[in-house]
């Protein structure tokens, strides 16, 4: 596909052929992928059956075959949490398990064996010992990558809540969207705040609301803010 580079200019992840959609950071690829109302490259929603949006500013899209779905991302970064979490169950008891049995037959060999059968044992229960702290490794490892990866399809979920919504989304529903508890999507919708992935804004009644970044329209508000101030300083 034209447009699409071998490794994401952002995360540097390899992207695989075929894809237009990098596996690590979820940012878009492709000539074909941009739309022609914003001219931003980026994946469609589907807002019903068969019928396309495109994700950033919601003006109809054809989807292609290789237009990935603004879905998508989130769901790829669940089920490899998933596949992690599952990966760190198996190995923590197995791990567990012939770390202790090396530990055992290592003092048995050493305590009551002499000469070659001691250097035997002893060695049998090394190798165990050591496969054994192999396999705790690698459940540990699993278990914080699936922890992290867990976070950020939560976070995208949360980006995707907030895009969908009109007029901004406030953090009760937010994390009704993303099925997370109340204080987990008043932190990580802060953290996007301050990343700047999304704007937090004040209704009328004084509800906090979150809402996508429009480029556009930030731009559009900081010319008129300045526009403002300066007839205010020609006023004095």
């Amino acid at each position: 596909m034209e447009g699409v580079p071998q490794r994401c200019e952002l995360c540097e992840t390899r992207i695989p052929p075929g894809r237009a959609r990098c596996p690590g950071c979820g940012k878009v690829y492709g000539e074909e992928n941009r739309c022609p109302a914003c001219h931003g490259i980026t994946a469609v929603r589907e807002v019903d059956r068969g019928r396309y949006v495109c994700a950033a500013c919601s003006a109809p899209r054809t989807r292609g075959p290789r237009t990935p779905l603004d879905s998508d991302f989130a769901q790829e970064l669940s089920r490899k949490s998933l596949r992690n979490r599952v990966l760190s169950y198996v190995f923590f008891p197995v791990g567990g398990g012939l770390a202790a049995m090396g530990a055992t037959i290592l003092a048995m060999g050493q305590a009551w064996l002499e000469g070659a059968w001691s250097a035997f044992t002893s060695g049998i229960g090394g190798v165990m010992l050591a496969t054994g702290a192999v396999g705790l490794y690698v459940a540990t490892r699993a278990m914080r990558s699936a922890k992290e990866l867990r976070g950020r399809a939560t976070d995208q979920q949360l980006k995707l809540s907030v895009q969908r919504a009109e007029g901004g989304l406030t953090v009760a529903d937010a994390a009704m969207e993303a099925r997370v508890s109340a204080q987990d999507a008043d932190a990580r919708l802060t953290a996007l705040a301050k990343a700047g992935e999304v704007h937090l804004d004040v209704d009328e009644a004084g509800t906090l609301r979150y809402r996508v970044v429009d480029p556009d329209a930030d731009a559009l508000e900081q010319v008129e803010l300045e526009a403002e101030a300066m007839g205010l300083e020609r006023e004095r």
